[in-house]
């Protein structure tokens, strides 16, 4: 019964930390020639209640624009190519649309996007015609799209030492820690044998438990701080480990 209940937890982990990446944002840009310039526009739909969202822009950008329900927004440059938009005060909630436009120069021969969320859909048009288009794309993924005179050559590039969170092996080795430990483990012996084994292998099952759980919390604090997952779900997935981390320590205790 215990090994049914342990690998049911495993699979609702793995579920949890599935939807986390599934439900990403929503991009449609359209990057359009005109006479002196490359004009972008942007329509991204988020997926976040943190008041302060992220956007990445081409560093060759000029006349910068973010607006949110036909608003323009004040925003704040933090990095080469980050621009952060403070959404305390306004009506704001999931699944927000967001429009960005920008322009770059004439003769830009490469369009490039970095995406700074989980993005679930991202699709690309230049003048009229899609030349990219895919989804369930992790935080950190980008890609450059070579633009040659008359004829266009997509070339994308992902990130793939981003394809998935750091945290996300390292919760997988908890799991397959755990779920070896509870089968290793005798289900059949004499009562007293039976009894210290089962006390030994909890004792070193729950230390396992514990460190693991421990690098977990240590990765996900160093994601949120180079700001490769968003306030809300570092809050999330934190509180979830920890209390995961406590619960095992707090067994260990009893035991002692």
């Amino acid at each position: 019964m215990k090994r049914i209940i342990i690998l049911f937890i495993a699979i609702l982990m793995i579920l949890s930390g599935s939807f986390i990446l599934a439900n990403g944002y929503i991009i449609d840009t359209t990057v359009t020639t005109e006479a002196n310039s490359v004009v972008v526009s942007e329509l991204q739909q988020v997926n976040t209640t943190d008041e302060n969202v992220t956007f990445w822009i081409q560093s060759e950008a000029t006349d910068i624009n973010i607006s949110f329900n036909g608003q323009y927004l004040e925003y704040e440059k933090i990095g080469d190519n980050t621009y952060s938009v403070n959404m305390s005060g306004l009506d704001f909630s999931m699944y927000t649309p967001f429009t960005l436009t920008y322009s770059l120069v004439r003769d830009i021969n490469k369009f490039r996007k970095t995406l700074m969320y989980n993005t679930s859909s991202l699709y690309i048009e230049f003048d009229g015609t899609n030349i990219f288009g895919g989804g369930d794309y992790p935080a950190g993924s980008f890609f450059v799209i070579e633009l040659q005179g008359e004829t266009i050559k997509t070339k994308t590039e992902t990130n793939t030492e981003y394809i998935l969170p750091d945290w996300i092996y390292i919760a997988f080795a908890v799991l397959i820690v755990i779920i070896l430990l509870s089968f290793i483990i005798p289900s059949k012996k004499h009562k007293t044998t039976k009894k210290k084994v089962t006390s030994v292998g909890s004792e070193e099952l729950l230390n396992t438990k514990k460190a693991l759980l421990m690098e977990v919390l240590k990765d996900i604090e160093k994601q949120h701080r180079a700001k490769q997952i968003s306030d809300d779900t570092y809050h999330k997935l934190k509180d979830y480990y920890k209390q995961e981390a406590v619960d095992a320590m707090k067994k260990l205790d009893d035991m002692k």
